[in-house]
């Protein structure tokens, strides 16, 4: 056997094994990325306060830390996952300050431009799960855009000074 066919035997080997270990973990990513995705419903389910209990309170950050850990096993980027996260928490703060105020639970909402900032990071989240591989490509984009409508909103409302400054991820 000469030295070529050698490296071609071994180059073949290490092609196959890096494709069987590839298509092998393609169910395991699926798997993990729908985990995220049950996790981002429990999320969407309890940002909203409809009360000051800390009952319910409890139930937002641990659904906010299941959807955290997932993305994480997921392989998510980081920077998306703080952004949703940073999000989640001003939708919740925004509407439990709100509740504060005396407002009656199903009148409590939030300005369009700050669910405007709510619901673009919530559907960057979306679309990484559909598309991993298109959405990292584009993810530093759409992060800065997420940053702009965040300055807007800022700018633009009382609510968001809680974009910037007041609500960062635990």
């Amino acid at each position: 056997m000469t030295f070529t066919s050698l490296a071609q035997l071994l180059a073949a080997a290490g092609l196959g094994g890096v494709l069987t270990q590839y298509v092998s973990r393609s169910g395991e990513r699926r798997q993990a990325r729908g985990n995220v995705r049950a996790a981002l419903s429990e999320v969407e389910r309890h940002r909203w306060a409809r009360d000051l209990d800390t009952i319910e309170w409890l139930a937002f950050s641990g659904a906010l830390r299941l959807f955290v850990s997932a993305a994480l096993v997921a392989g998510m980027p980081r920077q998306l996952v703080d952004s949703y996260e940073r999000m989640a928490q001003v939708s919740r703060f925004v509407t439990a300050g709100r509740l504060r105020d005396g407002e009656p639970p199903e009148q409590v909402g939030i300005e369009a431009e700050v669910s405007d900032c709510i619901e673009f990071a919530h559907r960057l989240v979306a679309s990484y799960l559909w598309r991993p591989f298109w959405t990292r490509l584009v993810l530093r984009r759409e992060l800065k855009k997420l940053d702009k409508l965040v300055e807007k909103a800022t700018e633009d409302t009382g609510d968001g000074r809680a974009l910037r400054y007041k609500y960062w991820p635990s």
